[in-house]
């Protein structure tokens, strides 16, 4: 059983470095003093991180369910693992390639005028 923290002090002590609240706060709990602590400042991204954020959003993936047997999902986590890729990763990759390459099959093949 874990023994409990004494808890931290508001005002905390005036620390010299990085290390010393470190150590300070593996020792102490600041439950106590939270309501005490300085309100921050909202993180405000920059505008390539922002528009990076809202062009991730405005392609999310929609959730579906699909049923496997479990020795294709065993197969799919193996290769995958060895790519060093999620299996979701993998077979949405292997179901994007399936889509393109049935779509180049369906598409006339275009002749030089």
């Amino acid at each position: 059983m874990k023994k409990k923290l004494p808890s931290a002090k508001a005002p905390f002590p005036a620390f010299r470095s990085d290390q010393e609240p470190a150590e300070y706060f593996e020792t102490h709990s600041v439950a106590d003093a939270w309501d005490h602590l300085p309100v921050g400042k909202p993180a405000k991204p920059s505008a390539a991180l922002a528009r990076s954020i809202q062009e991730r959003h405005a392609v999310a993936k929609s959730p579906i369910s699909i049923r496997l047997v479990p020795e294709q999902i065993a197969s799919a986590k193996k290769i995958a693992a060895a790519k060093s890729v999620g299996y979701q990763t993998q077979l949405r990759m292997w179901i994007a390639e399936g889509i393109q390459r049935e779509m180049n099959k369906r598409q006339p093949a275009r002749r030089g005028r």
